[in-house]
């Protein structure tokens, strides 16, 4: 894994602060711990960023900074698994937390979505996410409202392998 990559993971990582999908310390933390080239030093890294933000959030009563902190949990397992070949054994247990956090960031907010599983092929689907044109994202300062216009135009699609 030549170093470019990991630097344009690390400022794309950077760039999700305005939206409360990241923390500059949190993102500094995990990359200290990186070697170049070394895409399983890069997954330990992100994972754990990851985890210690989701313990953050499931540990928190406050509503604002639970959302904040699934948002970001669910970014960095994101970028964890960037650099990880496509059957690399970590990516379920991986996946499984990402997409645990999102969803929970979402309800954590009262964001009104729909999950689909669309057909793909004859044995497998994609699970996507719809955001109703009606959704009303609340006013309250909050990662997701601060990020409102990214939520309604995003769709967040995982392969699945069977139906």
């Amino acid at each position: 894994m030549p170093i470019k990559p990991t630097i344009f993971k690390t400022l794309r990582a950077l760039n999700d602060i305005a939206a409360y999908e990241a923390d500059t310390s949190e993102i500094l933390e995990a990359i200290k711990h990186i070697h170049a080239g070394d895409a399983q030093g890069w997954f330990r890294a992100w994972s754990q960023a990851g985890d210690w933000v989701a313990a953050r959030a499931r540990a928190t009563a406050d509503h604002i900074a639970r959302d904040r902190a699934l948002l970001r949990a669910h970014n960095y397992y994101r970028t964890a698994e960037f650099f990880l070949p496509p059957n690399d054994p970590n990516r379920p247990a991986s996946a499984e937390k990402n997409i645990w956090c999102f969803y929970a960031g979402l309800d954590t907010l009262g964001v009104a979505y729909e999950r689909i599983r669309a057909p793909y092929g004859t044995a497998h689907h994609l699970e996507a996410v719809y955001y109703p044109l009606s959704v009303r994202i609340p006013t309250r300062q909050s990662s997701f409202s601060a990020a409102a216009s990214s939520i309604r135009s995003r769709a967040f699609l995982i392969c699945s392998n069977s139906n």
